[in-house]
């Protein structure tokens, strides 16, 4: 299907597909041809692209409530802006945002005020050990809906509610969005696709 909310960059056509922040101004999507866990090893094609990671230092830090060991948020001067609620966090980025965890599973996007988006099945690979927040750095968000299937936002320009998609959900999977890219799973094969922000 050819979409005039994307083009494809890197035809749909790997079984296999990662994603590495290799420091705070270079990331790596890899796409290999055959499955293996550590494609290291084997010949993949990498597509990369520069950014950098936006300093925090403006908005609220996490901290977790040591009897419900669930998360919420301080500001600089130790306040706590936004109640421990929640089971997992992410970093704020420049915009103001980050993804969150609930008790339920689910996940949604808050900004420093504690607004938030709807809640959602899933938002891409939003929590990681590494770096819970970068595919917040442009606002660029991949989003599951009740079919299952994945699409992709602004969580920026349309929380809340989300009004429209700059993709419309089609993709089986997402494994990243960075810097208008991001590494969709459609029709059982990866591939990556640069999104038509000319359109908004």
């Amino acid at each position: 299907m050819i979409s005039k909310e994307y083009k494809w960059v890197i035809s749909p056509i790997f079984p296999h597909c990662s994603f590495e922040a290799r420091n705070k101004y270079l990331c790596t999507f890899k796409f290999a041809k055959i499955e293996c866990t550590n494609i290291a090893y084997i010949p993949y094609i990498g597509f990369d692209i520069e950014y950098q990671i936006p300093e925090q230092a403006e908005y609220p830090y996490s901290v977790i409530d040591s009897d419900t060991h669930l998360y919420g948020y301080k500001n600089k001067i130790g306040k706590l802006v936004i109640p421990c609620r929640y089971e997992n966090y992410g970093y704020f980025n420049s915009d103001g945002l980050a993804i969150v965890e609930t008790t339920n599973g689910s996940f949604k996007i808050i900004d420093s005020f504690n607004h938030s988006t709807n809640e959602y099945y899933g938002i891409g690979n939003a929590l990681v050990p590494s770096y819970p927040n970068h595919i917040l750095l442009d606002s660029i968000v991949g989003v599951k809906d009740e079919s299952g299937l994945w699409g992709i936002i602004d969580a920026k320009r349309d929380r809340p509610p989300v009004r429209r998609y700059l993709v419309k959900p089609q993709f089986e999977d997402i494994f990243e969005c960075c810097g208008g890219y991001a590494a969709v799973k459609y029709k059982g094969k990866w591939g990556l696709i640069r999104i038509n922000f000319s359109k908004y």
